[in-house]
């Protein structure tokens, strides 16, 4: 699976707010704490009185976006009413730069499986907002973002050296890698904040 280029998500942020700090959003500011979310921003949801679940565009550098086919999360070029099919990334920030990453409005989630030698990435029908940071067993579901000019790279927390990519062909499922630099894979993409 690859991830291009990240965009400035509102009003001239350019960064998720990190669970425990202040972003300033334009004319609206952000509170984010453990206890709770105190102001909301045009860009993001109130979840469950403590978690904040953005809305992010992510299409890789080749400009191949994410849709579900057979419940399997691919990438391709979508066109025309076929648009309407791509599938925008919930994401709920946990540290500085780790996020667990979802779809279908977090309840869908991102995973890093291990499997005797094999390393996958698979869809869990779970609920974003009812994962933890503190959880062992969640941490298969937790990605490290990697921001290199404008575009960014996900690397599993859980399985280090792995990345999030995507086959330079397109309707290939998207997947992970540990060789981000083989020509076949993109592991870069563009993650745009939706306002």
């Amino acid at each position: 699976s690859v991830l291009t280029s990240i965009s400035p998500p509102c009003h001239g942020c350019t960064e998720i707010p990190h669970p425990w700090q202040k972003v300033e959003c334009g004319p609206s500011e952000l509170w984010s704490t453990q206890e709770g979310v105190e102001h909301r921003v045009g860009h993001t949801e109130v979840v469950s009185h403590s978690r904040v679940l953005l809305h992010f565009r992510i299409w890789d550098v080749n400009q191949k976006t994410f849709y579900l086919r057979n419940n399997q999360l691919v990438a391709g070029y979508l066109q025309g009413p076929s648009t309407k099919l791509e599938e925008k990334l919930n994401v709920v920030p946990i540290e500085s730069h780790a996020m667990f990453l979802g779809i279908h409005g977090g309840k869908l989630c991102l995973a890093c499986v291990k499997s005797g030698d094999e390393t996958r990435l698979q869809l869990e029908a779970v609920n974003i907002t009812d994962l933890s940071k503190n959880k062992e067993q969640d941490k298969r579901f937790t990605f490290i973002r990697s921001d290199s000019g404008p575009t960014t790279s996900f690397e599993s927390a859980a399985c280090p050296g792995w990345f999030l990519c995507t086959a330079l062909e397109a309707d290939r499922p998207v997947s992970l890698t540990n060789t981000p630099e083989e020509a076949m894979l993109v592991t870069k993409f563009y993650f745009q904040m939706e306002r």
